[in-house]
């Protein structure tokens, strides 16, 4: 997805008419404008269906959105699928290779900044995240380590959250963060 910056008084109409200064353009369908974050996550879905089907499968075809916003600075980010460790009924029996090539692409080029996202309540030792960041960036230079659900870790076990959060566990040059999901 490609952040963009608008030029200033730049806007865009609606179909009332109203004015907005916020908005998304896809790739394949480069002449409409999304005003509504909504319809850009529908489409988003849409484009995932009508490039993979309802096999449950992975694409290495990008989908580009570019948004238009005086909030934002320029930005590229690719959203890439989880690793995998099982295939699903209905899958590809070659889903974990393919998403593991497609990862692959994006995190090997040594411009990419690197966002692990691994579970506080699982073992980081065995977070896939982690270890494909690990195989194309070993001393952790352009890795940032994203840990989720903090909230749900057993008790006893914060004191494990925070060596990671303070960087004292599972070093990164540029550390950790944490987030909460909505739920």
């Amino acid at each position: 997805m490609q952040l963009n910056t608008t030029k200033p008084g730049q806007t865009v109409r609606d179909k009332d008419g109203n004015e907005h200064l916020e908005w998304g353009e896809f790739q394949h369908s480069a002449n409409k404008k999304f005003i509504n974050f909504e319809d850009i996550t529908k489409e988003i879905v849409a484009e995932t269906d009508r490039e993979t089907g309802s096999i449950k499968g992975v694409s290495t075809k990008p989908i580009g959105l570019r948004i238009y916003s005086p909030y934002v600075i320029p930005l590229t980010l690719v959203d890439l699928p989880g690793l995998v460790r099982n295939v699903v009924e209905g899958q590809d029996p070659h889903i974990i290779e393919q998403i593991e090539q497609c990862v692959n692409v994006y995190i090997s080029r040594p411009n990419a900044i690197i966002l692990a996202v691994c579970a506080a309540n699982a073992d980081l030792s065995t977070a896939d995240a982690l270890c494909a960041a690990q195989k194309v960036d070993p001393h952790g230079d352009r890795t940032v380590g994203v840990l989720t659900k903090v909230d749900i870790v057993d008790s006893g076990t914060e004191n494990n959250v925070l060596a990671i959060l303070n960087n004292e566990d599972y070093k990164l040059k540029l550390g950790w963060i944490a987030v909460q999901n909505r739920s």
